[in-house]
């Protein structure tokens, strides 16, 4: 609680290794491994049996192997997690996560449409939704499943960003431009939103008078 994970981590490891029967310094050590970044720490004790370990255990070592892409070990985990405690959805909502991850489009669709059934207006829920249809590439739908989050929460940055580069995608860059915030958008994102946005009103003879008499021009 004190953000000190080294200490922990070594008191913990001395506490499962000279009392191995008492599970849970095993499983803190694990999940404390990953939550502080230790990852192949976290995945490597082969002592850890994940047919029996508790939910915050394997959604540790599931979001370790996730990070090192490891991706059916973290599938595998997230499993053992769904099937023995099948109405822990953020377990499945990070397996299509990972699913999307490891490209495997169909199968984190398949996850991502029961989850939408049940929670229809989810803002993480729709966040993968999104996620899935950019990586299928498929720039109108990652444009619709965008629009649907930003009518629950507008100021929604992941939404607005990604609504922004399917526009970009679709080629109507002028419209993504004007709909996007300064802030969402990267500085050198922003200098090339400027540039096609010009590059469009030269193309259609939009160029004010001001314009035209600027140095620049």
């Amino acid at each position: 609680k004190q953000n000190k994970p080294d200490e922990s981590l070594t008191i913990l490891e001395n506490l499962y290794r000279t009392r191995p029967e008492i599970k849970r310094y095993l499983y803190d050590y694990v999940a404390i491994s990953s939550w502080s970044g230790k990852h192949e720490q976290a995945v490597s004790e082969a002592s850890l049996n994940l047919a029996i370990a508790p939910a915050y255990v394997l959604k540790a070592v599931a979001a370790s192997q996730r990070y090192l892409k490891n991706y059916d070990a973290s599938i595998k985990a997230y499993d053992f997690v769904i099937q023995r405690f099948p109405k822990r959805t953020d377990a499945q909502l990070a397996r299509a996560n990972t699913l999307i991850d490891a490209k495997r489009y169909p199968e984190a669709e398949a996850g991502l449409s029961s989850l939408q059934k049940q929670f229809p207006r989810r803002v993480d829920v729709m966040a993968s939704v999104i996620r899935w249809s950019d990586g299928a590439k498929s720039p109108i739908n990652t444009l619709t499943a965008s629009e649907k989050l930003l009518k629950v929460d507008p100021n929604n940055a992941f939404a607005l960003k990604m609504r922004y580069h399917a526009l970009k995608k679709l080629g109507a860059v002028h419209l993504a431009a004007r709909l996007t915030p300064d802030s969402i958008l990267s500085t050198a994102e922003q200098k090339a939103d400027k540039r096609d946005k010009l590059a469009f009103e030269l193309r259609w003879s939009r160029i004010n008078a001001d314009r035209l008499e600027q140095d620049s021009r």
